[in-house]
């Protein structure tokens, strides 16, 4: 999971803020647990994203 949303935030095809509104939609329809896993790779993807 880490791979893919790393890759989605560098090739910039996503905003940060598009990809915290996938997260919620993610955990509304997966599970609060799944989505938490999915926000933590969001955010460690982010930490990475060079400037």
């Amino acid at each position: 999971m880490q791979t893919h949303v790393r890759s989605a935030l560098h090739s910039g095809d996503l905003t940060k803020e598009e990809m915290d509104e996938i997260v919620l939609q993610f955990a509304a329809y997966y599970g609060f647990a799944k989505g938490e896993a999915l926000a933590d790779a969001v955010e460690k993807a982010w930490a990475t994203m060079p400037g």
